[in-house]
């Protein structure tokens, strides 16, 4: 969103010297840590989560590591494996049909509001964005395409001025993260769907507020790759031992 006027990060950073000061707590850093392996593939669908190893590396408890993994498995990017080990979900086709599906509703609404409250400074936002994606797509880099997919839609929301409405599409957010990283482009691919992403744009950008709904819809219902990505991560998965 746009920078925060001087005026009001002075009020915010008055704080009163004997104001309580809260300690960061370990297992949101892990936790937070976490999700980024897992939104930049650093940790890939079906992989194994080496608790003696990674608490080893990190410098902190197992039992820290493990709160942070509760936590994790609770939002659903691990899963709890019969043997109490973790491990990083498998996002099936049947998911990621229920994650598309709400997705387009919650979009599309959101794209709709968005398309009848813009201003100068989200229209800039919007159109970096989208060319940020569209030279991620040029240059066939999987990583960087989904990153900036990822943060045009979370942008989109954020802008539509729903304030319950985003907080319901944050929810789903670390799902949206999994199937982002679930997905195996080709380079036609991900020039297609960088397209795709400027249609979206434009549509919202012309105020047609139907429109706006329609396309974003129309590309999030569209997916045909998606499962076939999908069935592939789970070919490959199913090989790892549990």
């Amino acid at each position: 969103m746009a920078p925060r006027n001087n005026s009001i990060v002075t009020q915010q950073t008055q704080v009163p010297i004997d104001n309580k000061v809260e300690p960061v707590s370990l297992v949101n850093i892990i936790v937070e840590r976490f999700r980024q392996s897992i939104a930049n593939g650093a940790f890939k669908p079906g992989e194994h989560v080496n608790e003696v190893q990674l608490a080893e590396k990190m410098g902190v408890s197992r039992n820290t590591l493990r709160e942070a993994i509760r936590i994790l498995i609770g939002e659903g990017l691990l899963e709890k494996l019969p043997n109490s080990s973790s491990r990083v979900r498998i996002l099936t086709a049947a998911k990621a049909a229920e994650i598309v599906t709400l997705r387009a509703e919650l979009e599309g609404f959101a794209a709709r509001l968005l398309s009848q409250k813009l201003t100068t400074e989200k229209i800039d936002k919007l159109q970096q964005i989208c060319e940020n994606l569209i030279e991620a797509a040029q240059a066939n880099n999987d990583l960087s395409f989904s990153h900036w997919d990822y943060l045009l839609h979370q942008t989109i929301v954020e802008m539509s001025e729903h304030e319950l409405l985003f907080e319901t599409w944050v929810k789903i957010g670390a799902w949206i993260q999994l199937m982002f990283i679930s997905e195996n482009h080709t380079e036609q691919e991900l020039i297609t769907n960088a397209i795709n992403h400027k249609n979206i744009i434009d549509a919202i950008l012309s105020g047609d507020e139907h429109k706006a709904e329609e396309t974003i819809k129309k590309d999030l219902l569209d997916q045909p790759e998606l499962l076939r990505s999908l069935m592939l991560t789970r070919e490959i998965s199913s090989d790892k031992p549990v």
